[in-house]
């Protein structure tokens, strides 16, 4: 997806920066701080969900995967986006020629070869800047409240003492909050959770050697091959309609039809592929990621807990004390948290996955 670059827009900026990120502010959860209470505010100028109205155009090969993402952002964000779906063959010359009318909308879609035309003609607008709030290791579904099982947040309180510069000092926190479906059942400081995931893991990966060897089986490696052979017919199928095409025994206009088609199918075959684990000739080398960590980025240790398929649940200190290992339990090899992610960023020092990378 790209944001894109139009003048006076610093509001809809930040708010796009939230929709790209599916990023979410608040309060509340349960306070386990023992010293220097925070506040209930939460860090909210910087998080961009301020009840703007954007705009967004994607191709209509990934309509469905667009209205789903549209709709979820749209019912847990004061943010709202309007979605448009542009026919595949005209949507590049829409695109052009909204540029030179200077009406983009506030984010589109981009196939992938054609990113650093746009970039080059400054098209797209760099939404870093606005993001000065600190990143989570376990957001996206890692950690999950333990009381009604939603998926925690994470964002800044802010102490009640001010530091030597007259300034509260941020407190990043982890919580159960209703914005996102949750019932403000919990919550935690989120360096010494962040820091006792870790911990578990690398022991885990240290003392047992079997849960390493249980990520090299691959039970999807018939489906997986299914789907690679559906896709190689897809490539065939393309490569004949361009003959007919060049021959004259079909006309551009069936052609684009037929390809549209076949865009469609080829968009849900690769989202089948993206879902299935990474065979094992393709796995992490887990024993070193012990060694690795401390030159991980927030993305690649992410990625890690994602690929042991981890779940942190977070209960109440109320019914469970406030020491982290009576009230979190980390749980690997859990089934229904396989990885959803469609690029894997990891180490340059350990083995690679592959990369899929999808139609935009």
């Amino acid at each position: 997806m790209g944001a894109a670059r139009r003048p006076g827009r610093r509001v809809r900026a930040a708010a796009v920066f939230a929709v790209a990120g599916l990023l979410a502010a608040g309060c509340g959860g349960d306070d386990d701080d023992s010293d220097g209470a925070a506040t209930d505010t939460p860090a909210t100028e910087n998080d961009g969900d301020t009840g703007v109205d954007l705009t967004m155009w994607t191709r209509s090969a990934t309509q469905e995967q667009s209205e789903q993402l549209v709709d979820a952002y749209n019912e847990s964000h004061e943010n709202q986006v309007a979605l448009t779906v542009i026919a595949n063959d005209n949507y590049n010359q829409q695109v052009a020629s909204a540029a030179g009318a200077d009406e983009l909308p506030d984010i589109f879609a981009a196939d992938v070869v054609f990113v650093p035309n746009f970039m080059q003609q400054g098209l797209f607008l760099d939404i870093t800047e606005p993001r000065k709030a600190r990143r989570y290791l376990l957001t996206g579904g890692i950690e999950i409240c333990g009381v009604c099982r939603h998926p925690l947040i994470g964002s800044n309180k802010w102490r009640r003492k001010l530091n030597e510069r007259g300034e509260r000092d941020p407190w990043p926190y982890y919580f159960c909050h209703p914005k996102v479906g949750g019932k403000a059942c919990v919550g935690t400081k989120a360096e010494p959770l962040e820091r006792h995931v870790r911990d578990e893991l690398l022991a885990r990966i240290d003392s047992d050697p079997e849960f390493v060897e249980q990520l090299t089986v691959d039970d999807h490696a018939a489906e997986r091959e299914q789907v690679l052979r559906e896709l190689t017919a897809l490539d065939e199928r393309r490569a004949e309609l361009s003959r007919l095409w060049a021959l004259g025994e079909r006309s551009s206009e069936e052609w684009g039809a037929a390809r549209e088609v076949l865009d469609e199918q080829q968009a849900r075959l690769n989202i089948r592929l993206a879902d299935l684990p990474a065979p094992a000739e393709h796995a992490v080398d887990l024993s070193a990621l012990p060694a690795a960590w401390p030159n991980m980025t927030l993305d690649e240790r992410r990625q890690a807990l994602r690929f042991v398929r981890t779940r942190v649940t977070l209960y109440p200190s109320g019914t469970h004390g406030k020491a982290l290992d009576r009230r979190v339990t980390v749980e690997f090899l859990v089934e229904d948290t396989a990885p959803a992610a469609l690029v894997w960023r990891l180490p340059l020092n350990l083995p690679r996955r592959e990369v899929l990378a999808l139609p935009p």
